[in-house]
C-alpha cells in the first residue's frame, strides 16, 4: 500500500494574463492564481492508484500564502494531507533551488513510497524539477508516463516517447512524472470543496526547514520578468475584381509555399 506524495504548483491563470502594449511585459495585476492544470492530472493519477491499493496521499507545494488555494483544491479532490512551504518569491527561483526546498520539506514530512509530478508546469514548463529532485533524493526516475501500476513494491509505467512506447519498472521508493494524456481529472463536488476548506494545511517557512533564501537562490538564476514577443504581420492588398483578387491571393500563397 504505497504512501504517495504529489507535487503541485500554484500559477497565474494563463488565460487571463495581460501584456502591456508599450513595453511587451506581462502584467499579473488582477490575474487570479490557480493550480497548474498538469498537476491536477498528477493528483488524479495518485487517486487512481490509491483506489486500487490503498495508501495515503500528501500534496506539497512551495509558494506564497495564496498557494493554499491550490492545496485546497487537491484536498477537495481527495488528498489526505497537504504541506505548504510559504515563500513569496518562489516563482523567481530556478528549478534547482526549488528542488532543494522540496527535498527538505519531504524530509520533514516523513517517508513516502512514490513521488508523483506532472511532466511540467503551465508557466515555465522547464521539466527540470523532477530529475533534479530525484538526484537530490537518490530516487529512480521514470518520466513521461501515460499509465501507472504499483504491485509488490514495484512501479510499472508506460512511457510515451517520440516514435515508440516503453514499458519500464522501478523498485519503490521512486519518482515518476506523468503526461497530460494520462487521465481526465475529476471535478470535486460542492460538498467536497466545502469540506476541504475546513481541513488544516501544514505550513513551514524556509527557516523551519533550516534553509535561507540567500543560500538556495544564490546558486542559480532568479527570474525577473516575463515579456511577450511582438511580431508584425504582413499586410497585402490585392486590387481588382473578386475573381482577380482571389487569383492573386492564391498565386501569392503558392509562392510562399503555404498551399500546394
Amino acid at each position: 500500500m504505497p504512501n504517495m506524495v504529489v507535487l503541485v504548483k500554484h500559477v497565474y491563470d494563463e488565460n487571463q494574463l495581460k501584456v502591456e502594449r508599450e513595453t511587451g511585459k506581462v502584467s499579473y495585476e488582477g490575474v487570479p492564481g490557480k493550480i497548474s492544470d498538469f498537476d491536477r492530472k498528477a493528483m488524479e493519477a495518485a487517486l487512481v492508484l490509491r483506489s486500487v491499493g490503498g495508501g495515503k496521499i500528501t500534496s506539497v507545494t512551495v509558494g506564497p500564502e495564496e498557494a493554499a488555494k491550490s492545496l485546497r483544491e487537491v484536498m477537495a479532490m481527495g488528498a489526505d494531507q497537504t504541506i505548504l512551504v510559504k515563500e513569496p518569491t518562489a516563482g523567481q527561483l530556478d528549478s534547482s533551488a526549488t528542488a532543494d526546498i522540496l527535498a527538505k520539506a519531504l524530509e520533514k514530512a516523513g517517508g513516502f513510497d512514490l513521488l508523483i509530478c506532472a511532466e511540467g508546469s503551465v508557466d515555465s514548463y522547464t521539466s527540470l524539477l523532477a530529475p533534479m529532485l530525484a538526484e537530490k533524493l537518490h530516487l529512480p526516475l521514470i518520466t513521461y508516463a501515460q499509465s501507472l501500476q504499483v504491485k509488490d513494491g514495484t512501479l510499472r509505467a508506460e512511457r510515451i516517447l517520440e516514435k515508440r512506447m516503453e514499458v519500464v519498472e522501478a523498485r519503490l521508493p521512486a519518482l515518476v512524472t506523468v503526461t497530460g494524456e494520462i487521465n481526465s481529472p475529476r471535478i470535486p463536488t460542492l460538498l467536497q470543496i466545502m469540506g476541504a476548506m475546513k481541513k488544516p494545511i501544514a505550513t513551514f517557512t524556509l527557516a523551519d526547514l533550516g534553509l535561507s533564501l540567500g543560500a538556495v537562490g544564490a546558486r542559480g538564476y532568479k527570474l525577473l520578468e516575463y515579456s511577450a514577443k511582438s511580431k508584425e504581420r504582413r499586410k497585402v492588398v490585392f486590387d481588382g475584381t473578386v475573381p482577380e483578387a482571389v487569383t492573386k491571393l492564391l498565386d501569392a500563397l503558392t509562392r510562399d509555399g503555404l498551399v500546394g
